[in-house]
């Protein structure tokens, strides 16, 4: 009895793992590179796909999305957001507070294929917060991810991506050290499936 439990344990984790591929893969002709649902969360549960784990600001919206830059085979989207920022208490303490202004510069440039087999896509993305009276505070966070697929026959691929981050503890954050910086961290994942749709 307790070895066909575990057998059974493998086997609906194996399941939810291939269940969720199928949910994410599309179809061999979509241009775009499927991630993992939630990624890089890894929450691969069937719930984290479609409708239900979808909220109205997330929906595709493809008529107003942004054309982008053609360059030969590739569709190009820059961006770039800046904002002034205000906040009362910069190092999250419950007595003694101490305010500042700082402005967030957020960069991101995204590039994805636009062919009718196999698809490539990356994106990098930075974040700086320059603190007026307080650089000890000033961090900057960065974020790389690629992945692609590669098309076998129709309804037959591969699929992988893998993605690496810097960033940095919100002084808030539970978790965050009370040092004299931000607590800096790295955070690095990658995965490849193998997806077929009868």
């Amino acid at each position: 009895m307790g070895m066909s439990g575990v057998s059974m344990k493998r086997t609906e984790t194996v399941s939810v793992a291939l269940v969720s591929l199928l949910l994410m893969a599309g179809t061999a002709a979509a241009q775009s590179v499927q991630p993992i649902p939630a990624f890089p969360g890894n929450a691969l549960e069937p719930s984290a796909v479609g409708p239900e784990g979808t909220t109205v600001g997330q929906r595709a919206r493809p008529d107003y999305d942004p054309l982008g830059l053609r360059q030969g085979g590739f569709i190009i989207h820059p961006s770039l957001n800046l904002a002034g920022v205000y906040d009362s208490n910069i190092f999250a303490t419950s007595t003694g507070a101490i305010s500042d202004f700082y402005a967030d510069l957020a960069p991101s440039i995204t590039i994805n294929s636009d062919w009718n087999r196999h698809a490539i896509g990356a994106s990098f993305s930075e974040e700086s917060k320059l603190y007026a009276s307080h650089s000890s505070e000033n961090v900057n966070n960065f974020n790389a991810n690629a992945g692609g697929r590669y098309d076998i026959e129709n309804q037959v691929y591969l699929v992988g991506a893998g993605a690496y981050t810097l960033t940095h503890e919100d002084r808030s954050s539970p978790n965050a050290a009370l040092g004299k910086n931000p607590t800096e961290y790295k955070q690095s994942i990658a995965y490849l499936g193998y997806v077929h749709q009868p």
